[in-house]
């Protein structure tokens, strides 16, 4: 069995991110489509002390074309890093771990001052950060296997999905329930379509409350070497059948 997950490399992602990861056997970077400006492939989220949120973003150049692939834009280099590793000091050095991993997200995050796209810059530290996890998959990027990719979403995918010998593609719920995938279309070439219906488990966050969806930095300052055993407490898998029929949200 093969399980095949296909996604943008977002920003230091959230936990249900890293379960799809820890769940596949195989994870293809969609480098090769375009960039938006407000999409979790340049922001994310973290917890303020007063236990509001706050976005972190990599910085790119104002000049950077719309259409351009995530790939090929360019990261700017003014210091960004800099400022979000002085943030998360700030907002997160009461944390129980953060003493463990403060120093490892910011060596994380001044490492990638190398990186000068947004694709490699994303992979990098998405690899680094399922290292510190215990997470293992096998990594390929979505231009090596196809250079451009032409089509709806489900036939750019099932394209993707032909380059492997895969019986099960896995993706996130929002792109299923918004109707872009037919289950019967994968059923078609062998290939299973499970849908990801993370329940989003509570964990201890310094200060009191709780807020989910938030970068996996979260996690990790407050949970420690405990972070793969909460992230996996949401995990929910649902195989969609081809009668399947999507009411769009």
């Amino acid at each position: 069995m093969m399980r095949l997950a296909i996604t943008q490399p977002n920003f230091l992602p959230w936990l249900g991110y890293f379960e799809l990861l820890d769940y596949v056997d195989v994870w293809v970077s969609l480098d090769n489509v375009q960039l938006s400006r407000g999409s979790f492939v340049l922001r994310n989220r973290v917890r303020r002390p007063d236990g509001e949120v706050e976005w972190i973003s990599v910085s790119i150049p104002k000049k950077c074309r719309l259409g351009t692939s995530i790939k090929d834009a360019p990261v700017s280099n003014n210091g960004w890093q800099d400022r979000i590793i002085r943030r998360l000091e700030s907002y997160y050095r009461s944390s129980p771990f953060y003493g463990q991993f403060g120093d490892r997200v910011a060596a994380l995050l001044a490492a990638t001052k190398d990186l000068d796209r947004v694709a490699a810059l994303n992979e990098f530290i998405i690899h680094e950060v399922s290292s510190w996890l215990g997470i293992e998959y096998d990594f390929y990027r979505a231009s090596d296997l196809i250079e451009t990719l032409e089509g709806s979403p489900q036939e750019k995918v099932l394209s993707l999905i032909q380059k492997f010998d895969a019986d099960t593609y896995c993706n996130f719920a929002g792109g299923i329930d918004a109707g872009l995938y037919d289950p019967s279309a994968f059923e078609r070439v062998g290939v299973s379509l499970e849908k990801h219906g993370y329940r989003h488990p509570t964990y201890p966050q310094h200060g009191g409350g709780f807020m989910p969806y938030l970068s996996i930095v979260d996690l990790l300052f407050e949970t420690g070497p405990g972070s793969l055993e909460v992230l996996r407490r949401g995990r929910r898998w649902e195989r969609m059948h081809p009668d399947f029929i999507s009411t769009g949200g």
